[in-house]
């Protein structure tokens, strides 16, 4: 599959626990596109199980306070499937910290699909940033993203992390190209079989010159993205 015009399903899970059956699916966004591609999420508000109440602490993260208009886990359930279902074969999922969001994704198979199987491949954009990046000061989804570009969210929402992750993707295409890296099959040999990389020095997105201007006495720094 072509790297940058083969289409890959972007996929967040925003839950109010860290596994289930503990924890349950809140907020689950995803899209199907190429890196090229500007994505057009679809993103939906589950209700929780009977009984269960949202946590303050993950109203408070998500800035989500009210599920009126939250649908039944089971139909957002078809309408991803239905995306799945749709993709050209073979399918693959890029998710960033895909092992957060793994196990909702077999339980929801588990649940409606009678299968343990998740019917996709799953690549995780942390740990090829990890690979392909190494000299970012942080690779996590908001560290990673604002390095191409994107102009972080205040609150932890799905859609925008899918976005985030779709924006990273992009990064990491545009990169891997430039070592004649063109395919999946390519990239994921590379990055099972390349040496790591030592960590030398962070990597900025701004002019060297720029940042060694920054004034050294403490106080507030306002950081103004390109986007404005």
């Amino acid at each position: 599959m072509n790297l940058r015009r083969g289409k890959f399903i972007f996929i967040d899970c925003q839950t109010t626990g860290m596994r289930p059956p503990a924890g349950h699916l809140l907020e689950f966004a995803w899209t199907y596109c190429s890196a090229d591609e500007e994505p057009v999420v679809q993103s939906h508000l589950i209700q929780l199980p009977e009984g269960h109440e949202l946590p303050a602490r993950v109203s408070e993260i998500t800035g989500i306070k009210d599920l009126t208009g939250a649908m039944e886990l089971k139909e957002v359930f078809t309408a991803f499937q239905k995306t799945v279902s749709d993709a050209a074969a073979p399918v693959f999922a890029v998710i960033h910290y895909a092992q957060f969001e793994k196990p909702y994704l077999a339980d929801l198979y588990s649940r409606f699909a009678q299968t343990a199987e998740i019917p996709f491949t799953i690549l995780c954009s942390h740990q090829m940033t990890k690979k392909v990046f190494p000299n970012l000061p942080s690779q996590n989804i908001r560290g990673a993203a604002g390095f191409f570009g994107l102009a972080p969210s205040g609150l932890k929402r799905a859609v925008h992390h899918v976005t985030a992750t779709h924006r990273i993707w992009r990064g990491i295409v545009d990169e891997v190209e430039k070592q004649g890296i063109l395919d999946l099959e390519t990239l994921r040999t590379w990055l099972t079989e390349a040496p790591k990389k030592k960590v030398t020095r962070y990597e900025y997105r701004i002019d060297k010159l720029n940042r060694l201007d920054l004034p050294d006495s403490p106080g507030i720094y306002r950081m103004i993205a390109k986007s404005g």
